[in-house]
């Protein structure tokens, strides 16, 4: 206001000379030189908020967010094509049947559904993930149709790399997760029971030690020796024979012929174990594992090759090549990010997926390749002296330079052939 205020003074004034006139007209057109510039700023955010909103609302499904978005985007002028564009949307919305409709958010709930499950693969939740499944696959039963019931079978997820959910959790090394993977698929292909009659456990499914646990529940001593009693609900009924009270009670299944061998000595005293006790064996042996697991790794970040050694040593390799930390990282993939080469060399040596190279004997005027640290490529150089697999160097010609010969550490040099 202060320049046009001076404007108009300047042109009421009979005293005030053409100099002045000049420059109040340049002072108010500097000022509206600047409010142009702001009306321009205004109009481009207002045009891009305008932009996004049509662009989110023909991308969604809701018809009264894209009728706003259109009245926006004709109002601060948002080129034609796109406001035509989203004009055809609308008119797609409003056609669609109440199916059309509900296939439509089936098909965004799908999408939704792989991308959570490949995620949660990637974090390495499993539980998770199992609940995931099943409530995928309970939608997918109620929905009759045979091209949905493939849409929705987990097992033919692929994301952009062509991976299924188990093939990307073997690719992570994450163990619980392709075991919950594994478990799931298998409960998927068996085949409904009678809902009336229990559910019996197969052979394959029970493990060893609830083997010998049933055994041990199967067998009782009596005062004239060994005598096998009444078979429990996971071993089959073995049919009685009939006894007489002048002959001594008979096993139920025969004995080895003769006097008892060791093995059958050891089976029968395995088998005469509590079950409390055997129960308590498993859970320290598994409690003995978790319990060196975050010391594996505190090892693996301070680089401290003589405690991860010990521990590995301890746990199986089955075992500690499934622990993971809350980052889902393991022991390998931190001593990598964490630099720990000690470390790293150990766990790769242990997982069998480095071996130690084997020492070469040289002999004199034999070409050989020399790698030396921080060059990439290999240089030629000549044995000037035979060389025995025990020697800490080599003497060596080089053929790119003039130097004279040097020595180079032995592991450095490498055969031709």
């Amino acid at each position: 206001m202060f320049s046009e205020c001076r404007l108009r003074s300047v042109m009421i004034s009979c005293n005030a000379s053409t100099e002045d006139l000049r420059l109040a007209i340049r002072s108010v057109d500097a000022l509206l030189s600047e409010a142009k510039r702001e009306l321009a700023a205004r109009e481009l955010r207002e045009k891009r908020a305008a932009y996004e909103q049509l662009h989110d609302a023909t991308a969604g499904r809701q018809e009264e967010a894209l009728e706003v978005a259109i009245s926006v985007a004709r109002k601060v002028g948002i080129h034609e094509e796109d406001v035509a564009r989203a004009e055809g949307r609308l008119e797609q919305l409003r056609s669609l049947s109440v199916e059309d409709r509900a296939a439509e958010e089936a098909r965004i709930n799908l999408l939704e559904r792989k991308r959570r499950a490949f995620q949660l693969v990637k974090q390495g939740k499993d539980l998770a993930l199992r609940q995931l499944l099943c409530k995928t696959v309970s939608v997918g039963c109620r929905d009759g149709s045979q091209t949905s019931s493939q849409q929705w079978d987990w097992n033919q997820w692929k994301d952009h790399a062509g991976r299924t959910l188990l093939a990307y959790a073997k690719e992570l090394r994450h163990a619980p997760v392709e075991d919950c993977l594994q478990r799931f698929a298998k409960e998927q292909e068996e085949p409904s029971r009678d809902p009336e009659r229990s559910p019996e456990p197969s052979q394959d499914s029970i493990s060893p030690c609830k083997r010998r646990l049933d055994l041990a529940a199967a067998h009782t001593l009596d005062a004239t020796g060994i005598s096998f009693g009444a078979a429990t609900s996971n071993v089959a009924p073995l049919p009685e024979e009939p006894t007489t009270p002048s002959k001594p009670p008979r096993p139920s299944w025969p004995l080895p012929k003769g006097t008892m061998n060791e093995k059958f000595k050891t089976e029968v005293a395995d088998a005469l174990l509590s079950a409390e006790t055997k129960a308590a064996i498993c859970t320290s042996c598994d409690d003995a594992s978790a319990a060196l697991q975050f010391p594996a790794f505190r090892a693996v970040v301070r680089d401290d090759t003589e405690k991860l050694g010990e521990i590995l040593q301890k746990v199986p390799q089955h075992v500690w090549s499934s622990w993971h930390n809350k980052a889902g990282k393991d022991l390998l993939t931190l001593a990598q990010e964490r630099g720990s080469s000690g470390s790293q060399s150990m766990v790769a040596k242990a997982l069998g997926l480095v071996q130690e190279r084997k020492r070469e004997s040289f002999e004199e005027r034999e070409t050989v390749w020399v790698l030396f640290p921080g060059e990439v490529q290999a240089r030629h150089a000549t044995v000037l002296e035979d060389v025995p697999e025990t020697a800490a160097d080599v003497l060596l010609e080089l053929w790119d330079c003039d130097d004279p010969p040097t020595r180079v550490q032995h592991g450095m040099v490498l055969k031709t052939e």
